[in-house]
This record gives structure tokens, sequence and C-alpha cells, in this order.
């Protein structure tokens, strides 16, 4: 048996917003990549935008106001690399 963080290196934090409404994802694409997102997926349950950890509540916030949208998550995550 590993001892304790043995794979911890394996992961990384990551902002993750979960937007289900899909209906405005041009525009939510073209925002959160202004406003700074990494990368930007849409999937069956809806739109998934990855951010530095630090930047998760203010993108969030900002495509809240800019589309008139409400998200339907914000969380800080460990993701595979």
């Amino acid at each position: 048996m590993g001892g304790s963080g043995q794979v911890a290196w394996i992961f990384e934090p990551t902002g993750v917003i979960k937007i289900s409404d899909k209906t405005k994802e041009d525009q939510v694409m073209e925002v959160a990549v202004e406003l700074g997102a990494d990368d930007v997926k849409v999937e069956s349950g809806g739109i998934v935008i990855s951010c530095e950890p630090a930047k998760v509540h203010k993108l969030r916030d900002e495509i809240e106001k800019k589309l008139q949208l409400v998200c339907a998550s914000c969380e800080l995550l460990m993701v595979p690399k």
C-alpha cells in the first residue's frame, strides 16, 4: 500500500462551471474565452467551462451578468492532468 499523497501529482486543481441551458451555447463560449476560461466543452448535460481556480467565481459572476442566465454549478475540483 502507498502512503498519503502518492497519486496527488496526477491531478490538478481546476475551477469548473456548469451551465445546463444550451440555448446560448455560442454566446457562452465567446464570453467565457474572452474572460479567460481555459476550456469550454459542450456535453449532453450542458456546457462545462474550465478555468484557473482563482478565476472561477469571477468568471461565473460575469457570465451570469452578461448573458442573463444562472449557472447550474460552480466548484473547485481536482481533475486528472
